[in-house]
C-alpha cells in the first residue's frame, strides 16, 4: 500500500454485514492475525514467551 494509506471504520450495522465482514477479513490478513481469530492457528505450547505473548496479543 502507499504511504497513504486510508483509514476509516465500517461500524457493523443490520444492513452491510458483507461490506464489513470484507474490510474485517482484510485487516485481520494485513495484520497476520485471520488465523488465529478464526482458530485455524491455536496458542503454541511449547513455544517461546515471546511468541506466547504475540499470540495472547493478536487473538484479545
Amino acid at each position: 500500500m502507499s504511504a497513504e494509506e486510508l483509514k476509516y471504520k465500517i461500524l457493523l450495522t443490520p444492513n452491510n454485514y458483507l461490506t464489513w465482514m470484507f474490510a474485517m477479513e482484510a485487516k485481520l490478513i494485513g495484520i497476520d492475525a485471520y488465523n488465529i481469530v478464526t482458530g485455524v492457528t491455536g496458542c503454541p505450547v511449547d513455544t517461546a514467551v515471546e511468541e506466547k505473548k504475540d499470540y495472547v496479543k493478536l487473538n484479545t
